[in-house]
């Protein structure tokens, strides 16, 4: 990367790299190490923030962030002039942040200490400004700055090992013992706090493991996906703070109305969604996808029932790490009738009504989950692409409950509808 002389933030006296220097080197056992030519910050030898200086001629200063899945799309969806998907490490969900044009250090702050977290720091910290101020980092945070010479092609390999903490082997055995939880219907209970303190990534990379023991246990090939997480209400309700992506397989996908053994589940819940059939295939070569471009891949919406086995969890102790790890507990869906025709349908405010026994249980609206279906179908499909994976034709996608889970026993009659979509029923048998 060829240096560019760098611009005072005006009337700061400080130099832009000086003030992000200053935010990442307060953090607890931060480094510096020059690699591709700028400067980069590590944790226990873990990248979190590389500086871009005007790479290959671009018309930036600008500081390369690991962001929690999900939330690159957002923020340039949000902000393109402050934000940008950067080269190499932007399939995995990184984002570059410009420092160069009067920037909110204040953001700038809690975004680098994001970043610190998911590179490997568990600890609680300080915000660098309160516990510095504005001039530089304590003696002792000075590191001894390394000089390190690579082909920018690089980067994404030596990213790639960066923000990846577990091993094929531990992978593997916690999928195993993911699955042996479902088998012998154990009690959820969060993975050891070790495994937590990874990155989310490795989150889903035992997902992955855990989808080909199902898969060879009998539960036929992923016929879509589901979203977690993606109302204020859920999240509410189980004190996890963002969406979590789950597949489903195709044995436990149900036509409505259905009767549903709840001897089958250990702890059967029942939560209330708009389900998206896709048309067309949402490759990363069309996107980041945001809700405008995956409207025209859409087949048809869907009232639907997720059946959620949560191993009678405790919802306090949920964590996204094992809620990922443990594919969102999604035991099958049931699917109402297919409408074609949803263009008629006012899907970000359209009532979404819920009855048990008859009984009203719960309402609220389709934009209840990220603001509007396709908001989540767009979000899943950039997660799916950052991860070299993505949504085929026919797949459903379960987009978020709008309405908080219900747990039925044995005997009750459930009963969802969306107006202008219809409704999707099932009884709880023994």
């Amino acid at each position: 990367m060829a240096s560019k002389p760098r611009s005072k933030r005006p009337g700061s006296g400080r130099t832009p790299l000086a003030r992000l220097r200053a935010i990442c080197l307060a953090l607890p056992e931060a480094t510096e190490k020059i690699a591709w030519g700028e400067p980069t910050w590590r944790v226990r030898g873990k990248l979190f923030a590389q500086l871009d200086d005007h790479h290959h001629g671009a018309d930036h200063l600008a500081v390369w962030l690991p962001a929690p899945l999900g939330e690159q799309e957002a923020m340039v969806f949000t902000d393109p002039v402050r934000f940008f998907r950067p080269p190499y490490v932007g399939p995995r969900g990184w984002v570059g942040v410009r420092i160069d044009r009067a920037p909110d250090w204040t953001q700038v702050a809690n975004l680098v200490e994001q970043a610190y977290r998911q590179g490997g720091a568990a600890e609680p910290v300080a915000r660098a400004a309160g516990r510095h101020g504005a001039g530089a980092p304590p003696a002792e945070a000075r590191p001894r700055i390394v000089v390190e010479c690579a082909r920018d092609g690089a980067f994404a390999h030596d990213e790639q090992e960066d923000s990846l903490m577990l091993t094929p082997e531990t992978i593997e055995a916690t999928a195993r013992a993911a699955f042996d939880t479902y088998r012998t219907r154990t009690r959820y209970r969060p993975l050891d706090a070790a495994l937590r303190s990874a990155p989310l990534d490795d989150a889903y990379r035992i997902q992955d493991a855990l989808h080909r023991v199902m898969a060879a246990a009998g539960r036929g090939e992923i016929a879509g996906w589901k979203i977690a997480l993606t109302s204020k209400a859920m999240q509410q309700m189980t004190g996890v703070d963002r969406p979590a992506a789950g597949a489903i397989f195709s044995k436990v996908v149900r036509p409505s109305p259905a009767r549903v053994d709840v001897t089958a589940y250990h702890h059967l819940g029942v939560e209330f969604e708009v389900a998206v059939r896709l048309g067309e295939a949402l490759p990363a070569s069309s996107g980041p996808w945001t809700r405008a471009s995956v409207a025209g891949k859409v087949a048809a919406c869907l009232p639907a029932f997720e059946l959620v086995e949560d191993g009678d969890a405790d919802y306090k102790t949920l964590d996204a790490f094992t809620l990922i790890a443990q594919n969102t507990w999604n035991g099958g869906v049931v699917l109402g009738p297919a409408v074609a025709q949803w263009r008629r349908v006012d899907l970000e405010h359209a009532v979404t009504r819920c009855w048990v026994n008859e009984q009203l249980a719960g309402q609220g609206k389709t934009g209840d989950a990220m603001g509007h279906p396709f908001e989540a179908v767009a979000w899943l499909a950039n997660l799916l692409n950052s991860r070299g994976r993505r949504l085929e034709p026919g797949m459903i996608v379960m987009t978020g409950s709008s309405i908080t889970t219900k747990f039925p026993v044995p005997g009750d009659r459930v009963r969802f509808v969306i107006d202008g979509l219809g409704e999707v029923a099932l009884e709880a048998a023994r």
